[in-house]
């Protein structure tokens, strides 16, 4: 269209004399601004201002600009056909969605929505999957936190990290919250098998104090020759001992001999 040709139109008019692929996707305002409708779970959008003196211009810059979007995504396509753990590509998909609300092109994009929508619906799915098993393993972490099996918990710990490590990718959110929920319940499992233990040795050390007292009275009843008063003495203190419970291993035996 000439320049002369031009001055005789509204911007109204001139966008009804255009004709690109896609265009059934765009509309011009009275304030000049070119927009994409809404596609797919792409919001509606401005893609530039345009002025009647540039009009051809700048729409044919943005049409020149489009078969770089479409490179963008035959890349991806690309990558997803390969990939078998399709979860990997998460990041990308999202990244080439943002890239999309904003890129300075125009043409047929719906085929394209179309497509990153259904890819975002699949690796939905995925995640929920993956968010299911990590759930399991957040409740069987709850449910150990009341243990007292200290060992046996504590390796049961262990191996629902592992386990946690080996399950697939989840949105970040979800995954913190259920993450937390595993941190929890290991502090409380620990918190309170520090304090058993600290319960333990304090006992344990009670017992010491009362296996010392059972042995000042054997080596009292060494020297007795009073022999039937010391022998049932002797069983007394066998009797005592028995009954005070364990103490550490090496101070038993040296107490014992």
């Amino acid at each position: 269209m000439t320049e002369e040709n031009k001055q005789d139109l509204t911007l109204a008019e001139w966008w009804e004399t255009t004709n690109f692929d896609g265009k059934q996707m765009y509309s011009v305002n009275d304030n000049g601004e070119l927009l994409m409708r809404s596609i797919g779970s792409l919001p509606e959008r401005k893609v530039t201002t345009i002025e009647l003196k540039d009009a051809d211009i700048i729409l044919n810059s943005l049409v020149e600009k489009f078969p770089e979007v479409e490179e963008k995504v035959k890349e991806l396509q690309s990558e997803w056909n390969a990939e078998q753990d399709k979860l990997k590509l998460y990041g990308k998909v999202e990244r080439l969605k943002e890239y999309l609300k904003h890129a300075a092109a125009v043409g047929n994009f719906q085929p394209i929505i179309d497509d990153i929508d259904a890819k975002e619906v699949e690796l939905a799915k995925l995640m929920d999957e993956n968010y299911n098993l990590k759930k399991k393993v957040a409740e069987q972490a709850e449910q150990l936190a009341d243990s007292e099996e200290w060992k046996e918990t504590t390796d049961k710990f262990k191996e629902l990290t592992d386990e946690w490590k080996n399950i697939g990718f989840i949105d970040k959110d979800r995954n913190d919250e259920l993450w937390n929920r595993i941190e929890a319940a290991r502090d409380k499992f620990y918190e309170r098998k520090r304090e058993h233990h600290e319960d333990v040795e304090k006992e344990m050390l009670a017992n010491m104090d009362l296996k010392m007292e059972v042995v000042d009275k054997a080596e009292q009843l060494a020297a007795s020759e009073d022999w039937k008063a010391a022998t049932q003495a002797f069983k007394d203190l066998m009797e005592e001992w028995k009954a005070i419970g364990r103490t550490m291993h090496d101070k038993n035996e040296e107490l014992w001999n």
